[in-house]
């Protein structure tokens, strides 16, 4: 009995493995596109926010379920974005909503710092929008 249970169990773990083994298939992933391929904007549009830290804290933040989550290909800036440069691209994006794609996105900072005690950043982002053209 023990010799079945053990048999039935390894085929079940081989089974499994081989028809996953034989149902997926990598995703080719590379697109080319070209410029001719998008409509972009014709001036660099911009978006703003502000961050006041008091004790290291964001306090206006704090209860609210801001993130500043950004779903949208950012060509051209390959570091990861901070907090208030996520505010301000999401900023952004929501003053020209419907597009696809931000080109070489820029920030201007101004910050204040008085010891740890309190810390006040602002951030203007910068960056040319484009919508896939439909063909």
């Amino acid at each position: 009995m023990k010799n079945v249970l053990i048999a039935a169990l390894a085929l079940f773990l081989l089974a499994g493995c081989i028809s996953a083994n034989k149902s997926m298939r990598e995703a080719t992933t590379k697109v080319n596109m070209q410029k001719s391929d998008f409509q972009i904007t014709d001036k660099q549009v911009t978006g703003y926010a502000k961050q006041i830290k008091v004790l290291g804290i964001d306090w206006a933040r704090l209860f609210k379920k801001e993130k500043g989550s950004i779903y949208i290909q950012i060509i051209g800036h390959n570091e990861r974005l901070n907090k208030v440069e996520r505010y301000a691209l999401f900023d952004l994006l929501k003053q020209f909503p419907g597009y696809d794609v931000m080109f070489y996105p820029t920030f201007d900072y101004r910050k204040v710092n008085v010891l740890w005690i309190y810390q006040k950043t602002e951030v203007t982002a910068g960056a040319r929008l484009g919508k896939l053209k439909n063909n």
